[in-house]
């Protein structure tokens, strides 16, 4: 959390316990970890990568955005 405030890291962040049910359900083994949801709250990638990666391509070969 630190970093993010620091480095002004922008984004929406979501910070839980390792016992939570997201972290269960979606089986999130590390961080930070990636996930495309839609308006609709609807997840399209559960695996997204880094904003500084490939989003931009991921993104244009999605459909539901």
């Amino acid at each position: 959390e630190e970093n993010i405030k620091e480095n002004k890291i922008g984004g929406i962040h979501l910070f839980g316990s390792w016992k939570s049910q997201f972290i269960k359900e979606y089986l999130v083994m590390d961080t930070p970890r990636y996930i495309l949801i839609n308006r609709d709250h609807t997840i399209l990638q559960i695996y997204a990568p880094k904003p500084s990666g490939k989003l931009e391509e991921t993104l244009q070969n999605l459909e539901g955005i």
